[in-house]
């Protein structure tokens, strides 16, 4: 007995749409090796997942020398950060938190850092950081992101956090040469919200096909969740992968 034409065309419809997600996936996976090393200007952004890094992880980090480290999630033990003083670092930012709202900012330079936590969900009260950076004679205004994800119990507030970070923006922006968002966004790239970044002139760095989140460790990415927008035209943005985390690393080299 013949196979029915409609299941088999959807059988071969299955098959193109399972290569083609296939190879985009195998695209995906293309990261820079650990460690790396960078002649520009370069920040590390981390999303933790309250995970410790390995010590041979945070090793390598440590050699590739980035200029700034921020680690979202942040639980106040995630790194061991005797470690980084010994290299030079010093801490901008350290913000521990129990849950999900913790941020670590480690750097070469001095950054002060403004906290703003806007009232937008009870339970999910994400802080907004704006932090102040000066290399080569221009301000920079670099803000570590990190927006709750869309579900229920976090009353779906992350394009009202968008908007709020838009609003902050348009008051700050004039105050500095350049910008800098970079972190969580938890939403996809069709947002309308992210319109309101283009709308101060800021360019997302990323690639659609540059998966930067997984369910689960074991598999390969699986959708862009974590972004670097900016007015640096020659910016670049990599990733890095580590075997532990949901998130892939960004590197953004400015």
């Amino acid at each position: 007995m013949k196979t029915p034409k409609p299941l088999t065309y959807l059988f071969k419809v299955s098959i193109l749409l399972f290569l083609i997600y296939g190879a985009l996936v195998l695209r995906s996976e293309a990261c820079l090796s650990s460690p790396f090393k960078s002649e520009r200007n370069t920040i590390v952004y981390l999303n933790s997942n309250q995970k410790s890094l390995r010590k041979i992880q945070q090793q390598e980090l440590i050699e590739s020398s980035p200029d700034i480290l921020i680690i979202e999630e942040w639980n106040g033990n995630n790194i061991q950060l005797e470690e980084w003083k010994k290299a030079g670092y010093q801490i901008n930012l350290n913000e521990p938190d129990s849950f999900t709202f913790g941020c670590l900012v480690l750097s070469k330079y001095d950054i002060t850092f403004k906290k703003i936590t806007p009232k937008l969900s009870d339970n999910c009260p994400y802080p907004i950081f704006f932090g102040e950076l000066e290399v080569a004679n221009k301000k920079i205004l670099v803000s570590p992101i990190h927006f709750p994800p869309p579900v229920p119990y976090c009353d779906f507030s992350t394009n009202k956090y968008m908007e709020t970070l838009g609003a902050n923006l348009k008051n700050l922006q004039a105050h500095f040469d350049q910008v800098i968002l970079m972190g969580d966004f938890n939403s996809m790239r069709l947002l309308s919200s992210f319109k309101v970044f283009k709308s101060f002139g800021l360019k997302d760095f990323g690639s659609w096909v540059n998966y930067t989140w997984r369910p689960f460790t074991f598999l390969p990415g699986m959708m862009r969740i974590d972004y670097a927008w900016s007015d640096i035209q020659d910016a670049k943005l990599s990733r890095i992968k580590l075997k532990e985390l949901d998130h892939y690393g960004l590197v953004f080299e400015f």
